[in-house]
Protein backbone atom coordinates (compact mmCIF):
# COMPACT_ATOMS: atom_id res chain seq x y z
CA UNK A 1 0.00 0.00 0.00
CA UNK A 2 1.36 3.43 -1.00
CA UNK A 3 1.64 6.21 1.76
CA UNK A 4 -0.06 8.95 1.76
CA UNK A 5 0.62 12.28 -0.08
CA UNK A 6 -0.67 14.59 2.20
CA UNK A 7 0.24 13.47 5.39
CA UNK A 8 2.92 15.80 7.01
CA UNK A 9 6.73 14.32 6.60
CA UNK A 10 7.78 12.61 9.42
CA UNK A 11 10.51 13.78 11.68
CA UNK A 12 12.48 11.22 13.26
CA UNK A 13 15.56 13.33 14.27
CA UNK A 14 16.64 14.05 17.99
CA UNK A 15 16.13 17.19 18.84
CA UNK A 16 19.07 18.20 20.93
CA UNK A 17 18.48 19.52 24.52
CA UNK A 18 19.80 22.58 24.10
CA UNK A 19 17.85 23.74 21.51
CA UNK A 20 15.17 22.56 24.12
CA UNK A 21 16.42 24.91 26.73
CA UNK A 22 17.02 27.63 24.25
CA UNK A 23 12.69 27.34 23.08
CA UNK A 24 11.72 27.20 26.59
CA UNK A 25 13.93 30.42 27.15
CA UNK A 26 12.38 32.01 24.18
CA UNK A 27 9.45 31.52 25.58
CA UNK A 28 9.33 31.97 29.21
CA UNK A 29 8.90 35.86 29.48
CA UNK A 30 5.79 35.84 27.67
CA UNK A 31 4.40 32.89 28.76
CA UNK A 32 5.21 34.09 32.34
CA UNK A 33 3.13 37.24 32.06
CA UNK A 34 0.58 36.36 30.10
CA UNK A 35 -0.12 33.20 32.93
CA UNK A 36 0.04 36.09 35.76
CA UNK A 37 -2.34 38.15 33.96
CA UNK A 38 -4.64 35.48 33.36
CA UNK A 39 -4.47 34.37 36.53
CA UNK A 40 -5.37 38.02 37.82
CA UNK A 41 -8.17 38.50 35.35
CA UNK A 42 -9.61 34.88 36.68
CA UNK A 43 -9.87 35.66 39.86
CA UNK A 44 -12.06 38.72 38.75
CA UNK A 45 -13.63 36.84 36.55
CA UNK A 46 -14.66 34.55 39.55
CA UNK A 47 -15.26 36.98 41.73
CA UNK A 48 -17.88 38.88 39.14
CA UNK A 49 -19.66 35.22 39.10
CA UNK A 50 -20.31 34.85 42.73
CA UNK A 51 -21.16 38.30 42.79
CA UNK A 52 -23.92 37.34 40.02
CA UNK A 53 -25.16 34.51 42.02
CA UNK A 54 -25.41 36.22 45.24
CA UNK A 55 -26.93 39.29 43.84
CA UNK A 56 -29.70 41.10 46.23
CA UNK A 57 -31.54 42.32 42.37
CA UNK A 58 -34.68 40.78 42.15
CA UNK A 59 -35.73 41.35 38.47
CA UNK A 60 -31.89 41.51 36.76
CA UNK A 61 -30.17 38.25 38.51
CA UNK A 62 -27.96 36.27 36.55
CA UNK A 63 -28.02 38.56 33.64
CA UNK A 64 -24.19 38.89 33.84
CA UNK A 65 -23.42 34.99 34.27
CA UNK A 66 -23.18 34.14 30.65
CA UNK A 67 -20.49 37.13 30.22
CA UNK A 68 -18.42 35.99 33.45
CA UNK A 69 -18.74 32.14 32.40
CA UNK A 70 -17.06 33.06 29.21
CA UNK A 71 -14.05 35.29 29.99
CA UNK A 72 -13.37 32.83 33.10
CA UNK A 73 -13.20 29.82 30.81
CA UNK A 74 -11.18 32.06 28.35
CA UNK A 75 -9.02 32.63 30.88
CA UNK A 76 -8.38 29.24 32.34
CA UNK A 77 -7.38 28.06 28.43
CA UNK A 78 -5.18 31.26 28.85
CA UNK A 79 -3.47 29.96 32.06
CA UNK A 80 -3.48 26.15 31.01
CA UNK A 81 -1.98 27.02 27.84
CA UNK A 82 0.69 28.50 29.36
CA UNK A 83 1.17 25.99 31.44
CA UNK A 84 1.84 23.98 28.31
CA UNK A 85 4.24 26.91 26.88
CA UNK A 86 6.57 26.62 30.14
CA UNK A 87 6.53 22.62 30.32
CA UNK A 88 6.86 22.16 26.38
CA UNK A 89 4.43 19.84 26.36
CA UNK A 90 0.76 20.35 24.57
CA UNK A 91 1.70 22.47 21.20
CA UNK A 92 -2.00 22.69 20.54
CA UNK A 93 -3.01 23.74 23.86
CA UNK A 94 -0.74 26.26 24.02
CA UNK A 95 -1.30 27.73 20.52
CA UNK A 96 -4.87 27.91 21.38
CA UNK A 97 -4.28 30.44 24.60
CA UNK A 98 -2.04 32.27 22.78
CA UNK A 99 -4.81 32.92 20.66
CA UNK A 100 -7.22 33.72 23.56
CA UNK A 101 -4.75 36.23 24.47
CA UNK A 102 -4.53 38.32 21.62
CA UNK A 103 -8.46 38.48 21.32
CA UNK A 104 -9.54 42.36 22.58
CA UNK A 105 -12.24 41.26 24.92
CA UNK A 106 -10.77 37.68 25.93
CA UNK A 107 -7.41 39.18 26.78
CA UNK A 108 -6.13 39.52 30.16
CA UNK A 109 -7.05 42.86 31.27
CA UNK A 110 -8.43 43.71 28.42
CA UNK A 111 -5.68 45.04 26.12
CA UNK A 112 -2.90 44.79 28.51
CA UNK A 113 -2.09 40.97 27.46
CA UNK A 114 -2.68 41.61 23.47
CA UNK A 115 1.20 42.12 22.90
CA UNK A 116 2.62 39.33 25.02
CA UNK A 117 -0.67 37.12 23.27
CA UNK A 118 1.21 38.81 19.79
CA UNK A 119 4.52 37.87 21.20
CA UNK A 120 3.60 34.62 22.32
CA UNK A 121 1.92 33.25 18.68
CA UNK A 122 5.05 34.73 16.47
CA UNK A 123 7.59 32.40 18.94
CA UNK A 124 5.43 29.46 18.74
CA UNK A 125 4.98 29.88 14.73
CA UNK A 126 8.53 29.54 14.63
CA UNK A 127 9.87 25.95 13.44
CA UNK A 128 13.06 25.85 16.54
CA UNK A 129 10.53 26.47 18.94
CA UNK A 130 7.48 24.26 17.97
CA UNK A 131 10.15 21.58 17.19
CA UNK A 132 11.00 21.67 20.71
CA UNK A 133 7.44 20.94 21.66
CA UNK A 134 6.50 17.12 23.05
CA UNK A 135 4.07 15.57 20.49
CA UNK A 136 1.19 13.83 22.63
Amino acid sequence: MSENPYAPPKLDVDFPELEIRNARQRLRLPATIILLLASFHAMIDLTGLLSEINSPRSGMQFIGMPEYSILLTAHLLQIAGCFCVLRLSNYRLAYRGAILACIPILSPLLVVGIPFGVVLVTRLRQTENELAFDRD
